[in-house]
Formats: structure tokens, sequence, C-alpha cells
């Protein structure tokens, strides 16, 4: 966050710009906005800054989503009890996930192991310490490309996607979409930042369908979901937006400066896109087409719709939380799991256009107890 939004003052003078800006370009008096403000920072401890960031200025959105939606500070505090932190490491946990999925016959990518100075292997205990390490589990798989995923990152951070190559009999990794073309040395020595994100997942890369693919073609374009059991052994669907990369960008996090647009969950067909900012220059962005390639997103319907809502009900069950959000990429031929969270962001009501007290509360008055028979059940 910059200069200008951090301390007291200077965020109440952003929050400020902000009202001018959308009183004009949302039609939405200063007063209104103010009496919300005033009201949803009383009532849910929402404060001037993320009232904007959550996009509740906008009059189309529900009074009553307004004032179900909740605060992070809330939210943080709350899921200490619904998701504890003991069993969350099981979806903090990349590789422990991955395996679990594909224990349980769940799709989800491939991965080959752990590149880690310190102690990096491959999932069958072959050393993954190297450059030349990497280089015999590249040529003895055969591996054309894949992706990099820091262990400890978060919305994309420190991701790298490399296209392997031999020229000639020297292997290199080219960094895509358009990154230096590397010696295996320099590209592990210099291009990953172990000090920085410790150990990197090595694994395969999804090829996703045309009709997601199209409107963002370089990065992986993923559909997160927030899935939830409002009672035990029924795992439904809350809410879901599809996330897309802009300007060529590999990653679709919506953090690092991606998009997102609401799902509806019964048919896959999604509204606008939503790019957040706190800039009071640039504010919310809303598109009905994507910014960078220019294909429509709103009314558009999701392929493989039913699949994706069968394949995050059976991923939710194999897991002990009250909630969580499974990111799925849909592929040539069916969904896949990418990643599931314990804790995903509360943002997703900016996007999703939906307050999480209801589905939250429920969960806790179940209380902890409610894990232990899950667990058992399960």
């Amino acid at each position: 966050m910059s200069r200008a939004v951090t301390g007291p003052i200077g965020k109440l003078r952003t929050a400020r710009r902000l009202m001018m800006r959308y009183a004009k370009t949302y039609d939405v008096s200063a007063r209104r906005q103010l009496v919300e403000l005033l009201y949803l920072w009383a009532r849910n401890g929402i404060g001037p800054l993320e009232y904007y960031l959550l996009g509740l200025f906008r009059p189309g959105i529900p009074w009553r989503e307004k004032r179900n939606t909740v605060s992070g500070a809330w939210y943080w505090k709350k899921i200490q009890r619904i998701n504890p932190p003991d069993i969350r490491a099981l979806a903090t946990n990349k590789v422990a996930s991955n395996l679990l999925l594909r224990a349980s016959g769940i799709p989800t990518p491939k991965i080959h192991g752990v590149l880690d100075r310190a102690g990096g292997s491959t999932l069958e205990g072959t050393a993954l310490r190297s450059a030349a390490d990497l280089e015999e589990l590249i040529r003895s798989r055969s591996l054309a490309d894949v992706c990099f995923k820091p262990l400890d990152a978060w919305s994309g951070g420190g991701f790298v996607k490399v296209v392997f190559s031999r020229d000639p009999g020297a292997m290199r990794a080219r960094v895509e979409p358009s990154g230096p073309t590397l010696t295996m040395d320099e590209f592990v020595g210099g291009h990953l930042d172990e000090s920085r994100y410790g150990g990197y997942l090595i694994q395969d890369i999804l090829e996703q369908h045309p009709g997601v693919a199209r409107f963002h073609p370089t990065s992986l374009n993923t559909v997160r979901t927030w899935m939830h059991e409002p009672e035990p052994g029924r795992w439904e669907m809350y809410c879901a937006n599809l996330r897309m990369g802009v300007d060529g960008m590999t990653i679709d996090n919506s953090s690092a400066g991606g998009i997102a647009a609401v799902i509806d969950v019964e048919t896959g067909r999604m509204g606008r896109a939503l790019l957040r900012s706190i800039d009071p220059a640039r504010g919310l962005q809303e598109y009905e087409a994507h910014p960078t390639t220019g294909v429509r997103i709103e009314g558009e319907v999701l392929p493989m719709w039913p699949d994706v809502l069968d394949l995050c009900r059976r991923t939710a069950a194999l897991f002990p939380f009250g909630f969580m959000a499974v990111d799925v990429g849909i592929g040539t031929d069916h969904p896949w799991i990418v990643e599931v969270e314990a804790d995903p962001h509360s943002f997703i009501q900016l996007y999703c256009v939906r307050g999480l007290r209801p589905m939250l509360e429920p969960l806790l008055h179940r209380g902890p107890a409610g894990h232990e028979r899950r667990r058992t059940t399960t």
C-alpha cells in the first residue's frame, strides 16, 4: 500500500477521494456512501478503505448483502475456530494435499518433486537440490514444460512457467511467456529465488479448455469456488468466480493485478469482471469483455460446469474443514483441481457480490466438535 493511504489521516483522505470519484462514476451520492460507510463501520467493523475495496458503494448491491459482508478482521478471527491451524496445515502443505487428491482419484496436476538446495527430492526420494539434479529429472522423464511453485508464497508470488530445450545438446530453460532463455545453472542459481521463497514445487502444466483459454491464453484461468458444509456430509458451492490474468501475465491472481468475474453457481454463467484498486485515480474497474484480449466475459457460460460442481463437492468431502476454497482448472477433457485452501481471502465478497456471514455463522455455532465428527465420518 502506498504512502498516500497509510496512517489514519492518509486513509481518511483516500476514502474521501474515492467517495468523490464514485459519486460521479457510479451516480451514488457522497451522502449515501457516508451513511452506509458509517453504518457498516459501526455494525460490521468494515473501515472506510475496506468499504471501497469490497465495492460496497455500488448501488446495485442489495442492502442485505452489504449487511452480510464481514470485515477482514472479523473473518480472520473466526476462521481460527472454524478451520483451526492444526487442520489447515493439510491444505497449506501442497505436497500432502496433492497426494491426498491423487490417492482419492481426484484429477490434479502431477507433482514431480521439490527443488530445494537444502533437502529437495523427487517423490521417489531421488535428490533434487541442484541444476544437475533438475536436468537429470527433466531428461529422465522427458519433460517439455513444467511450472515451479514456491512452497512459501501466496497470491501467485514467485510462480514460474518454463519450457525446456536442448540447444544443441545442452539443456536450457525458457521462461514463459516471453522471458529469457537460461542455462540450467542460470535458471536454478539466479532466476529462482530460494532465499526468498524456499523450495519450489515442480508440477505439470494443465492444458486448459479452449473455451476458457480464449479469455487470456498465457495464464491458467482458474475457477475459485467457496465450498461449505451447511450440514454434516452435505457440501455445497456458496459462490464462485473465474480468475483471469491480463497483459500477458502467467498467473491469474487478482492480488497480482488479475481480474475476476462472478459465476452463477447454478448455471456457470458469468457476470462482469472486476479489477480491484484502492487508487483514487483509477478506482474499481468493471469489464464486460477482457481488457487485454477483447473477448466477451459477461453472459458467457463456462464449459463443463456440472462436472466442476461435482468435482468440487467430491474434493471438499475429503478434507476436515467447515468450509474451503477449491481452485479448478477446466482442462480439454475434464476439470482438474489446481489447489485447495482452508483460509482463502475474504475479498471473494467483492467479486461474488455476496456476504459471507450467512455461511460462516452456522459453522461457528457448530463448534470445533463438528470437525471431530466429520473427521471420523469422511
